[in-house]
């Protein structure tokens, strides 16, 4: 079904006319758009290239750190090539950059460790409604009844099964706890995270055939265990989540927050494993801090990109029962990486 709508902020002044097209509850096979850590800055040929490849995708998914309206230019607050305040580059993100794929498609997002505060450093300085999450819970509004917050969630598009985790509060030595005063601010508090998960994995492993699970942060990545903020915080992520993974055979795993793009081989404990889960980093779509360098392909670690923007396109086809990965560059549309996940060989 087309609907049809327009928005109004004054009575007076309507925006322009918009539309979007529900998904067919027979809809067999798809495209999903997925991008990791953009923002207002070097976005640009990522937000173009998604723009025009929209009429193909069921949803897009954005896999942590929308928007990065966190990023200020201490201690005036303000994000420091915008002028803006955080709520300003935050209605930039929405207004000026994201409405040509938000406004047709579902837009779904994962929250990052940019998302907690209106600080990066912390919450000094932050209003209550700009504290733990209170942002990305207010802007957005994510399929995640019976809770009343966006931090995880799951839904079903045919045969597979999706699921977005909170990798940076609600489990043990998460990157952000009530109790943090350094690195993020305080957040959490919004339940037991672990447990859901475990019950929507049980119930998923017997009526899909893929489960994808959506989070921001790695545990393998070419930085290994100790570069990060907090310190270790890939080890407790691993070893709040990997179990799960292993247990209700995941088969793959993105996420972003390393601003590059990897892909580990089957994996589990460190080791490769043919029941292990692929993980695949997607975290250059654009942000302040521009692309990092990795290692290139050692250990765990069969494909990378260290060069430019980048984002990542997910099918499943119904006819061969797969899924096939591609990391394509957003300047050229070039597709630099693929991988197809099939259900009879889950390989």
């Amino acid at each position: 079904t087309v609907y049809e709508y327009r928005v109004f902020v004054d009575p007076d002044v309507p925006s322009k006319t918009f539309s979007f097209e529900t998904l067919s509850t027979n809809m067999k096979s798809f495209k999903v758009g997925i991008v990791g850590d953009m923002g207002v800055n070097n976005s640009a040929h990522t937000i173009q290239r998604l723009s025009s490849l929209m009429d193909s995708y069921a949803f897009v998914q954005h896999v942590g750190d929308v928007g990065y309206a966190d990023d200020f230019d201490l201690p005036l607050h303000i994000e420091p090539s915008t002028g803006l305040s955080y709520e300003g580059v935050y209605d930039l993100f929405q207004e000026t950059l994201a409405e040509n794929l938000t406004s047709s498609k579902p837009y779904m997002v994962t929250p990052g460790n940019h998302d907690v505060s209106c600080h990066v450093t912390g919450d000094h300085g932050c209003p209550k409604e700009e504290r733990n999450f209170s942002q990305f819970n207010a802007r957005y509004k994510m399929p995640s009844y019976p809770h009343d917050h966006n931090l995880w969630y799951s839904f079903d598009i045919g045969s597979v099964h999706f699921v977005s985790i909170d990798t940076e509060s609600d489990f043990k030595d998460a990157p952000t706890t009530p109790h943090t005063w350094i690195g993020g601010g305080k957040g959490g508090g919004f339940g037991d995270q672990l447990t859901w998960f475990r019950e929507d994995l049980a119930q998923a492993r017997n009526s899909s055939d893929f489960i994808v699970v959506f989070g921001h942060r790695p545990w393998y990545s070419t930085d290994g265990k100790w570069n990060d903020w907090p310190i270790r915080a890939p080890v407790h992520l691993q070893a709040a989540f990997e179990p799960l993974f292993h247990e209700f055979g995941v088969d793959l795993y993105i996420c972003g927050h390393k601003h590059y793009y990897e892909r580990a081989k089957r994996a589990y404990k460190d080791k490769p494993d043919p029941s292990g889960t692929i993980q695949i980093i997607s975290g250059a779509a654009g942000n302040n801090e521009d692309i990092q360098k990795g290692k290139g392909n050692v250990d765990l670690i069969v494909a990378s990109n260290y060069e430019t923007q980048g984002f990542g396109e997910l099918e499943y086809d119904a006819k061969t029962d797969s899924l096939t990965w591609n990391y394509i560059l957003s300047n050229t549309g070039e597709i630099v990486d693929t991988i197809t996940v099939d259900i009879r060989k889950k390989v």
